[in-house]
């Protein structure tokens, strides 16, 4: 499994349930966006080059999806739910998005040299 997604059971967003799984990565887990709220993660290989020595390790990214027509009040209803879904998965990134054209693997990398640097930039 390299993805997977999750979703609210009716209109009100009271209770999360399981969506879709898969084993495609990025492009399936964006496949299965369709029209209403997902909260989901899928796994990308992180590959660290320094010269003499390449690291390659799965990478987790929690992803929050909240497509365009979404009304205001579900987009802050399930704004309130990610302390509590959040911790379910252990993720490296997390992002929200509305739109799926934006989810690139540029965007991910994206991802990726931002937080980076705000970890190194911490540690400093």
């Amino acid at each position: 499994m390299s993805w997977i997604s999750c979703g609210y059971s009716d209109d009100k967003l009271k209770q999360l349930v399981f969506k879709a799984e898969g084993a495609g990565g990025m492009p399936e887990f964006l496949d299965h966006l369709g029209d209403e709220i997902v909260w989901g993660a899928f796994k990308v290989v992180g590959v660290d080059d320094r010269g003499n020595t390449v690291s390659r390790r799965p990478k987790y990214i929690f992803v929050k999806y909240t497509p365009p027509s979404t009304s205001a009040m579900k987009r802050a209803t399930a704004g309130r739910h990610k302390g509590s879904i959040k911790p379910i998965f252990t993720t490296h990134v997390d992002f929200e998005v509305g739109l799926r054209p934006l989810v690139s693997d540029e965007f991910v990398d994206l991802v990726f040299v931002v937080s980076v640097d705000r970890v190194q930039r911490r540690a400093h």
